[in-house]
């Protein structure tokens, strides 16, 4: 849902910048999600991984935000991360389109086979995988996030937020020659506590 809240471009372009280098993405950003068009992700950014760090992604501005975002949206500072995709960029063009999914709400596909949980898809416990997401980069034309069949057509750097564990979601179609660039910051929200959050509200 659409927040009104702009993050500051001091800490959004040096994230920009570093993926708009077509080499940074060439190297560091290479995984291609199952949706239509072309798209390429890195998640789990909060691990910081070796070659992100010698790259010189740039990690403080990104920290920047997680914090920024648990403000505004008055998490608890003891908010744990998403273990299947955490932290995530994804850089996509011209005729890229997310699909209608959810997001699973246990450990279905982390970086630690260990402890993948076999649940059945619309599982809910006591938490919600729950997105904070911001467009750094917005297309031309399209690209929003449609949430529950509500598009909403959010401002560059704004933030929005979903309950991507229980509400149906996708994106419209990417046109033209800018690209969409989303940071992402996956959350476990308690179901207990979304009533009483801002998150819940915005």
């Amino acid at each position: 849902m659409n927040s009104n809240y702009i993050i500051d471009i001091k800490y959004t372009n040096p994230i920009l910048e570093w993926v708009l280098n077509k080499n940074n993405r060439d190297k560091h950003i290479t995984v291609e999600p199952e949706h239509e068009g072309y798209a390429v992700f890195r998640d789990n950014l909060q691990s910081n991984p070796q070659d992100l760090i010698e790259s010189g992604f740039p990690y403080k501005e990104l920290y920047n935000i997680a914090e920024e975002i648990k403000l505004f949206y008055k998490l608890p500072q003891d908010v744990k991360i998403e273990p299947n995709y955490g932290y995530l960029v994804c850089y996509s063009i011209n005729e890229h389109q997310v699909h209608a999914h959810n997001d699973p709400n246990f450990y279905y596909e982390g970086p630690d086979e260990s402890l993948i949980e076999d649940k059945p898809d619309n599982y809910l416990s006591d938490v919600i995988h729950t997105r904070f997401n911001l467009l750094i980069s917005k297309p031309l034309e399209g690209g929003n996030p449609v949430i529950s069949e509500i598009e909403y057509n959010v401002k560059e750097n704004e933030l929005w937020r979903c309950l991507a564990g229980v509400d149906e979601h996708y994106t419209t179609k990417v046109i033209g020659s800018k690209p969409r660039i989303v940071l992402s910051f996956g959350r476990k929200i308690k179901v207990g506590q979304k009533g009483k959050w801002k998150v819940i509200t915005k």
